[in-house]
Parts: C-alpha cells; sequence; structure tokens
C-alpha cells in the first residue's frame, strides 16, 4: 500500500483547478500580538460623493478613530458635468491637510473609471489617526452641479481593538 500523502505541487494543482473566487466582503483580517494581546484588523470603508458647485467635498467622520490609512481608489461612478474646461481630482486629504494622502491623484472627472492610489501616505506620510477625521477631496475646478458621483475606498488597519 503506497503513501496516503500529496505533494504541495499536487495540492497547487487542486486549488488552481477550482476556478473559484473567494468573495470577502466585509471581512477583516485579524492579528493578535501575543505579547501584548493587541489586535490590529485590515478593514475597508468606501462611501460615494456628489459632486458640488465648488472645488472640494468632504465626507466627515469618514477616516475613523485610531486607524492608520495604507491605500485608496476613487472612482468616478457618474461622470462631473463642467462646461468650458477640464474637472480633475487633484488632492485627497483631510480637511486639515489637504494632501494628506495624495497629492498626484490626477483623477479625470468627466469620464467613468477610477484609479488605485497605492500609497496613503502623501506628503504627511504614513501616520495613525488617532480621533475620527474628515475626509477632503479637492478638484481643479467646480463643476456645474451636483449629478456627479465619485467613490472613495479606504484600506485600512483599525488599531482599536
Amino acid at each position: 500500500m503506497g503513501s496516503k500523502r500529496i505533494g504541495l505541487a499536487r495540492v497547487q494543482a487542486l486549488i488552481e483547478n477550482l476556478k473559484r473566487e473567494i468573495q470577502l466582503n466585509g471581512a477583516s483580517f485579524v492579528s493578535n500580538d501575543p505579547t501584548t494581546g493587541k489586535k490590529i484588523a485590515l478593514k475597508t470603508k468606501s462611501v460615494e460623493l456628489a459632486s458640488a458647485a465648488a472645488t472640494s467635498v468632504t465626507s466627515a467622520d469618514f477616516i475613523p478613530a485610531d486607524c492608520l490609512p495604507v491605500a485608496f481608489t476613487v472612482e468616478v461612478t457618474k461622470v462631473f458635468v463642467r462646461t468650458g474646461g477640464a474637472l480633475t481630482l487633484t488632492d485627497l486629504g483631510t480637511d486639515g491637510t489637504a494632501n494628506a494622502f495624495s497629492d498626484a491623484a490626477a483623477l479625470d472627472c468627466k469620464t467613468l473609471g477610477g484609479k488605485n492610489l497605492p500609497e496613503a501616505a502623501g506628503l504627511a506620510g504614513y501616520h495613525v489617526h488617532s480621533a475620527a477625521d474628515t475626509l477632503k477631496l479637492t478638484f481643479s475646478n467646480a463643476a456645474d452641479d451636483t449629478s456627479g458621483r465619485i467613490k472613495v475606498t479606504m484600506f485600512y488597519y483599525d488599531l482599536s481593538e
């Protein structure tokens, strides 16, 4: 009788042949520090904001207390209206530091589509937000109306547990 063990190559082949996706909608990955008992959880948070007749839009308390943002995605889900000129997302940050997460977002808001901003350090560098903070998006120009929509997703470590 042969061995019942299977090798790594066989396990990989079996997994690849499953052709399935793992949906982690709303899932958190939690790691415990064995010495302190503290937990760190990787989470996501999204918001869809409407365009405005101003050069910025905000979402109050979007950034939770005790979090470390690590990456963002931005996506125009409904085109912004602006006659005569470009309309570009230029900065992604907080109400206190407009470019805290990105000073080179360069997303055309007059076309559908998105962009990954993998580094959330911006000019301020990575830092833990000890208190909840407002998300601020800054644009090159004001939109003509409020019909445009932009979705922002933040990937962050929750350090509150």
